[in-house]
């Protein structure tokens, strides 16, 4: 079994050297500018996030989180005047976009409401929908991108934990075989940072990792229980959202 385990991770590695040989599909100029532009809002919206997902926050906690939804509301504003109009050359052709900003924009107001009413949950919830938009308009448009596929993993981790808990070991192996083919995936995705960015190796060392927990995940299914399988899995959505913090 050891012996399957290095075969494994070889195999992962020989993958990330492929990724890493590949040439990035070509973005316009605009494009960047408007993902540059997004990925402000997003970090904020991420920090907002960070907070409210808490089961129970205190009321300095809430005013941090309004202050960082705040911050993100105004960005988005700021984007749809930029774009609204005058869309990135990918979404030329995409009829729906300036209502996909729209759309955005009600679900951040969701967001601020949910949570001036002290509503963490609701609000939390709205911020689910919101990623889930930002997830759809690229996918929609064709674009592939490597924050994407995290936060599908992410969803199928948090459904792994959830599964194992009610169904035990035999009913969570086919999730688990989902999360190998988005690892998958993934790992093919064109790395969110140019050669020359510092980010890159942190980008590369932090989906190594994942990738690598994955497997240990996949390997544990026969040879954990299901309280050690729990354990090892319940430290898969963390790792996940240290590639997700990097690749934003």
């Amino acid at each position: 079994m050891l012996g399957k385990f290095f075969f494994v991770i070889a195999a992962t590695a020989l993958l990330i050297s492929a990724v890493s040989s590949a040439k990035a599909e070509t973005m316009s100029n605009s494009l960047i500018s408007f993902e540059e532009d997004v990925a402000k809002c997003r970090r904020s919206l991420r920090q907002y996030c960070a907070i409210v997902q808490k089961s129970d926050i205190d009321n300095k906690q809430r005013q941090q989180a309004l202050e960082f939804i705040k911050e993100a509301r105004k960005l988005w504003e700021n984007i749809q005047s930029k774009y609204g109009t005058n869309p990135p050359a990918e979404y030329q052709k995409d009829t729906s976009f300036k209502f996909r900003l729209i759309d955005i924009a009600n679900a951040i107001d969701d967001m601020e409401k949910s949570l001036t009413d002290g509503d963490s949950r609701r609000s939390f919830m709205s911020c689910a929908y919101g990623c889930g938009l930002f997830v759809k308009m690229h996918q929609e448009n064709g674009l592939v991108y490597a924050i994407d596929k995290l936060y599908a993993m992410r969803q199928t981790a948090k459904i792994a934990e959830s599964i194992l808990r009610t169904k035990g070991k035999d009913g969570v192996r086919g999730t688990i075989s989902a999360l190998m083919n988005q690892r998958d995936e993934l790992l093919l995705t064109p790395y969110p940072f140019s050669k020359d960015s510092s980010q890159r190796e942190k980008y590369i060392n932090a989906i190594r990792k994942l990738s690598e927990l994955i497997d240990e995940i996949a390997l544990s299914v026969n040879e954990k229980d299901e309280d050690e399988l729990a354990k090892i899995i319940s430290t898969l959505v963390p790792c996940i959202n240290i590639a997700y913090e990097i690749a934003l």
